[in-house]
């Protein structure tokens, strides 16, 4: 029996002399670990169409097991992304996280949206700052790590993970719009005077608070548009992997 799926490629594994173990997450059955034979060998086809990142149908016959697949053909390869160092490293601490996170969970159109919508972003994110390279200043530009941390807040969310950003989690005290702090494991934001007590906490800039705020309130293709400093990206990198960190305790 054979059945086929729309999948992002996510990773890839040689295995022996010329086999392959892919991972993918479908539309149709969410995280799939498929085996692929003689994909290495000289001459064949399907490899042109896995790479990691490519928007992808692929047939996968399922005689026993995992099953193994059978065919694919591209539909979107990112080819800009493949020749950009920061995407890339982006898109390798993305994969990462989130490989640990849906691997135990089912089928979801609206991560697997989210998923090609992330990887398009960035696509077209390559594309822009390759031309306006020489308009960018140090401090103000729209980063591939930007594209990576709203991904990530949007997909916690979608998993019940929404931190309240109005009020400090622990005092309930409305915010200030001073330096706060953020901690998952005290509940999300705190405010100066309950972070003393919290070894988890990270620092959080009034314009980064603005920053997630605008993510939670709004789908991805709008977030997406927001140009922000490098302090505002470096600071939700460390939040979204201290979230991840702590939702994979």
């Amino acid at each position: 029996m054979k059945e086929n799926y729309l999948a992002v490629a996510l990773t890839k594994r040689d295995v022996g002399e010329a086999d392959r173990l892919y991972t993918f997450y479908t539309k149709e059955e969410g995280m799939l670990f498929v085996g692929a034979k003689g994909v290495r060998k000289m001459g064949a086809k399907l490899a042109a169409h896995t790479e990691d990142y490519m928007l992808t149908r692929i047939v996968i016959a399922k005689n026993f097991g995992p099953g193994t697949l059978a065919g694919a053909y591209s539909e979107k390869s990112s080819i800009q992304i493949r020749g950009d160092y920061d995407a890339l490293c982006t898109l390798e601490r993305i994969r990462g996280i989130f490989i640990r996170l849906m691997r135990s969970q089912q089928q979801d159109k609206y991560v697997f949206d989210l998923l090609v919508d992330l990887i398009d972003a960035i696509e077209q994110s390559v594309k822009q700052t390759s031309s306006k390279t020489k308009d960018l200043s140090e401090e103000s530009y729209r980063p591939q790590e930007y594209l990576g941390s709203a991904f990530l807040l949007k997909l916690y969310e979608s998993m019940g993970y929404r931190f309240p950003l109005d009020e400090c989690a622990v005092c309930e005290k409305s915010l200030e719009p001073e330096k706060n702090f953020f901690s998952a494991y005290d509940g999300g934001v705190l405010c100066s005077g309950c972070a003393r007590n919290m070894p988890h906490s990270l620092p959080l800039d009034v314009d980064t608070l603005k920053a997630m705020r605008l993510i939670n309130t709004h789908d991805f293709s709008q977030a997406q548009k927001v140009i922000i400093t490098k302090r505002i990206a470096s600071q939700l990198q460390l939040i979204t992997d201290h979230i991840a960190t702590w939702v994979l305790r």
